[in-house]
């Protein structure tokens, strides 16, 4: 199987928004290995199918997968912590994905690159992406340090986006925030700017510096 090199970023995510803190980001350019890849992908794949069956609408198939990440994965407390566990999992994506669907938990990364395979498994356009929380931007030195990970989703022909650590950080027990599911553009960019801007999906984007003057009422 044919090997090649993608850029990884290993973002780290915290449950609770309010109680968020700046801290190193581990990041490498690294080889997406082929660990059970087929097994993988055929599990995927079954996920993918199970859960939409008999929809046909895509905006219900997309909210189907999410709330089928969001409620059979828990956040992983102890990747969170540990860095040598850390080593490990986030040596590949494969691994970090296949790792979380063996332990039924994850980060943000996991969250959101497996969103993207079942998503992707159904056809439908989806994008992992890389960026900058609002809260965690506390001083000039993090600019250059993506910190969390989340969807972009196509539904219609219209871009929203899918952040499902916060869908479960900023929820209550046994519900989540679905504010944090197909959000618009334009409130998304109050709390959450990407690595490469043109992931905003916005025509005039903010700059950078004019995001972290941005207030949010979420």
């Amino acid at each position: 199987m044919k090997k090649y090199i993608f850029s990884f970023c290993f973002v780290l995510c915290f449950v609770s928004l309010n109680a968020q803190r700046a801290r190193p980001v581990i990041g490498s350019r690294v080889k997406k290995t082929p660990e059970r890849l087929d097994v993988y992908e055929s599990e995927i794949k079954r996920i993918a199918t199970q859960v939409t069956s008999g929809v046909v609408d895509t905006h219900q198939q997309v909210f189907l997968l999410y709330n089928w990440v969001a409620n059979t994965l828990d956040y992983d407390f102890e990747l969170r912590s540990d860095y040598e566990l850390q080593t490990v999992f986030f040596s590949s994506r494969r691994i970090l994905t296949v790792a979380a669907l063996k332990r039924k938990k994850t980060v943000c990364a996991g969250y959101a690159y497996i969103f993207e395979d079942l998503c992707k498994a159904q056809g439908i356009e989806v994008e992992t992406i890389h960026g900058f929380t609002k809260k965690l931007i506390t001083s000039s030195d993090i600019r250059t340090k993506v910190h969390h990970t989340w969807n972009a989703v196509k539904i219609k022909g219209k871009w929203t986006f899918v952040d499902i650590t916060w869908a479960k950080s900023q929820g209550s027990p046994g519900a989540l925030n679905h504010f944090w599911f197909s959000t618009s553009p334009q409130d998304f960019i109050k709390t959450h700017y990407p690595k490469d801007k043109k992931y905003t999906f916005l025509r005039n984007p903010i700059s950078f510096e004019a995001f972290e003057g941005v207030g949010s009422s979420k």
